[in-house]
This record gives C-alpha cells, sequence and structure tokens, in this order.
C-alpha cells in the first residue's frame, strides 16, 4: 500500500487465506462496482445485505478452498450473494481458493450459479445470453509478445473450464491476447469507462475506481494500455468463443 496515493485494504490483510484477505477482496469488488455505477446506470452497485446459503450440492474434490499436498483441507459450498437494490444485477461470490483454483472448481461454481438460481436468490425468469471470463494468456496465446502474459492459475482454471465443458448457456468465452490463433471477437471499451476505472492525478493520486480499490493488491498500480495489450488491463478487448448455441 502507497499512503498519500491510495486506501489501505480494507481490512489489512494479515496473509493469504486469511479472513482479514477474504473480507478485503470481497470489500474491494463491491465498492468498485458501487463507484462504477455511479457513472455508468447500468452496472450493479447499490446492493443489499449480503445473504450466506446453505451449502450448495457438490461431489468430492469441487469446493477445495485450501488445498494441500495430497488432500483438501478446508471445503466451503456455500455462496455469498449481493443483490442489486435497482434490479441491475447481483454478485455471487464463491470462495474455492486462492492461487489454487482448479479446472474442477471452477465448473462447479458455474454449473451451480446456473441451475442454483432459485438457492441464490437470482431471477430465474431472466434467459441465461453468456458466460464470459476474465483475461488470462495461455503460454502458447502469449507467444510472440502480442500481450501481458498473465497465467493466474485462477483465471486458467476459469479459462479452462469455460473452453472445455458445454455448460448450454448461450456464447461461451474469455478474454485473451490478440495474437491468440484461437480468438474470434474484438470490443474496444469506451474512453469514459476506462478513465472512471483506471484515472491517475497529477501527483500520481488513484482517482479511478479500480486503481483506488485494487491499488493494495499491486505494487505500483494497475496501468491500462490504451493502444496494445502491454498491460493486464487493456481498453481494447478480445475474445476466443468456444460454444455459441
Amino acid at each position: 500500500m502507497q499512503p498519500g496515493l491510495e486506501p489501505p485494504a480494507d481490512p489489512v490483510p494479515a496473509g493469504r487465506w486469511s479472513p482479514e484477505c477474504v473480507d478485503a477482496r470481497r470489500n474491494s469488488l463491491l465498492s468498485y462496482l458501487g463507484e462504477m455505477s455511479v457513472t455508468d446506470a447500468r452496472i450493479p452497485g447499490d446492493f443489499a445485505p449480503p445473504v450466506r446459503t446453505p451449502p450448495l450440492p457438490a461431489a468430492p474434490g469441487e469446493t477445495c478452498r485450501i488445498d494441500g499436498a495430497d488432500r483438501c483441507t478446508s471445503e466451503d459450498s456455500t455462496a455469498e450473494v449481493w443483490i442489486d437494490r435497482q434490479v441491475r444485477g447481483a454478485v455471487v461470490l464463491f470462495d474455492l481458493g486462492d492461487g489454487d483454483l482448479t479446472e474442477d472448481e471452477a465448473a462447479w461454481g458455474i454449473r451451480t450459479t446456473l441451475d442454483q438460481r432459485g438457492a441464490l436468490g437470482l431471477d430465474t425468469t431472466l434467459p441465461v445470453v453468456a458466460l464470459i471470463g476474465a483475461y488470462a494468456a495461455e503460454p502458447e496465446a502469449a507467444a510472440g509478445g502480442s500481450c501481458y502474459p498473465y497465467t493466474h492459475p485462477d483465471h486458467l482454471a476459469l479459462h479452462r473450464a469455460l473452453w472445455d465443458v458445454d455448460f448450454h448457456a448461450g456464447l461461451q468465452a474469455a478474454a485473451t491476447c490478440a495474437g491468440d490463433p484461437h480468438r474470434t471477437i474484438a470490443a474496444t471499451v469506451s474512453d469514459t469507462a476506462v478513465d472512471t476505472a483506471f484515472r491517475i492525478g497529477r501527483g500520481g493520486e488513484r482517482l479511478g475506481a479500480h486503481v483506488r480499490n485494487y491499488g493494495w493488491l499491486w505494487p505500483d498500480y494497475y496501468r491500462v494500455a490504451r493502444d496494445n495489450q502491454s498491460d493486464l488491463f487493456a481498453q481494447h478487448q478480445y475474445f476466443w468463443v468456444r460454444f455459441d448455441e
């Protein structure tokens, strides 16, 4: 954390898997969405108090929170759910690991969100039209230096689940490198959205919603690439599409 430039984590984490780390990550996400919703009324950000579900159906090995060398040391098949009071969406959080998410766990989380919408408090009458994974770059996709080489195991686990499993939920895609031979579609984030998320003051102050809420996770701050994919976050986005029903 860089005092004077960005807010501290809330609360300050006490290490990987600590309750404070869980709370800090959760609070960063909710605060980020809340700040973004101020300038884009389509984004959920006015959340009612969270509801924690009872344990949801799971097979052995699908919900391990802390993966030991030869056994699961902590399991959790519950979810926390925040519903937007203005009916713009919801946040569903599973705690399935930090740096040790597996493809099976990611697939369980996706399938459970689709199949247990009633138990999660979501509107079961709305159609499911797309599943979209956040950015990751498999080594072969990042070959040639066309993008930021991001191989975070949790992001890769989600990518692999979306690539390998047809969830029969419409468009199934994930953000990738421009040079990925599998990429098929592209999109550009608006200048307004990028500025709202990543704006930096003249003195280096983290003014944007993303850099304010996630600065504590990075030694400097998360920069955004405007013209290429030289940084983890980029204005021009590319996606592979695996299934499209």
